[in-house]
């Protein structure tokens, strides 16, 4: 017979002793998320979580983090939001995408002026100057590795112009 969901979810998790952290310790999405199944649907255990310790979770509220930990099933973390409330906690903690309209230069807002870009021009540059493997920048920079090539190539980020340094004669 198959365990309950409420059993499986108390089943999957490891209590991190520094932080308080219940970390899903089953599947994850590509997001940092767990997920959980049942009735051939993909839930999110921290939802679960919260709907088994707290109560049912009523429609347009999201449950959020209090430690910012997205694998974080733990209910004393967990508190309702509106997608606003959300956003304004990830933004108050600093959490919000890096990308900054810094420039009036069009082709450069539809890059650094994106909410969800993570570097910003002066990344790109260092990224193409520097001669270390992909596996380290991609790691420095939180993105991925062919993220790293797409960049070098010119494939992304074209408006961030290749800048030759100066020879020294000149």
């Amino acid at each position: 017979m198959r365990a309950s969901l409420e059993d499986r979810l108390l089943s999957h998790f490891e209590i991190d002793l520094t932080t308080g952290c219940w970390n899903w310790s089953a599947s994850k999405r590509y997001n940092g998320y767990g997920q959980i199944t049942s009735a051939k649907k993909n839930l999110y255990p921290h939802r679960v979580s919260f709907e088994v310790h707290i109560g049912k979770i009523p429609l347009g509220l999201h449950v959020c983090h209090s430690c910012d930990n997205r694998a974080c099933i733990n209910p004393d973390h967990l508190f309702l939001g509106t997608p606003a409330d959300n956003n304004a906690d990830r933004n108050a903690k600093g959490r919000q995408a890096k990308g900054k309209d810094i420039s009036k230069n069009r082709r450069s807002m539809a890059a650094e002026g994106n909410g969800r870009a993570k570097l910003t021009e002066s990344d790109v540059l260092a990224i193409r100057a520097q001669s270390i493997g992909c596996t380290t920048l991609a790691r420095k920079y939180g993105i991925s590795q062919s993220q790293i090539l797409r960049i070098r190539k010119g494939d992304s980020w074209q408006s961030v112009i290749h800048r030759v340094p100066a020879s020294p004669t000149e």
